[in-house]
């Protein structure tokens, strides 16, 4: 015996007493909503990249890519402090302070941060925030391509012998 298939009927766009329904869902903070809109031509092979890449984080292909860039600016450490979002942190420090307190810290942030531009851009970044004062080198190979013949790129795993 099959049961019978029934239809639900769509819900009143009104309340009993004439007031709109709200829709289902929880109602973001007015603070947290996103307003404004990146678009971007891309080819259509980069495209797929960043679909293939999206469905394995099992995210929407805009959400990857806000991901990225949200990263990439949490990475420089001439921006403000941002959160998950993109939203800037109020009770952080600014940059300029952040140098102050720590100058070791932030010379290991740029110097990760020049490593991740060149990694990814080919070149690094401008040094004309620095122009006060010369900053030490906390890493001798820093301002070197990291692939160069005498510096060779970190195998992604190690080999069982």
């Amino acid at each position: 015996m099959v049961k019978e298939a029934t239809t639900r009927m769509p819900r009143p766009a009104l309340n009993k007493d004439g007031t709109p329904r709200a829709k289902p869902g929880k109602k973001p903070r007015p603070a947290d909503v996103r307003t404004d809109r990146l678009v971007l031509r891309v080819h259509q092979d980069l495209m797929e990249i960043l679909t293939e890449r999206a469905r394995e984080r099992g995210i929407t292909r805009s959400a990857y890519v806000e991901q990225l860039l949200i990263g990439w600016v949490r990475l420089d450490p001439r921006n403000r402090k941002v959160d998950l979002i993109g939203k800037y942190d109020p009770a952080a420090s600014t940059p300029a302070e952040m140098r102050q307190r720590s100058l070791v810290k932030f010379v290991e942030r740029w110097r990760r941060f020049a490593e991740a531009s060149l990694l990814l851009l080919g070149f690094e970044p401008p040094r004309e925030w620095f122009e006060d004062e010369e900053l030490p080198d906390p890493d001798p190979r820093a301002g070197r391509h990291p692939y160069s013949d005498d510096n060779p790129p970190d195998p992604p795993f190690r080999r069982r012998r």
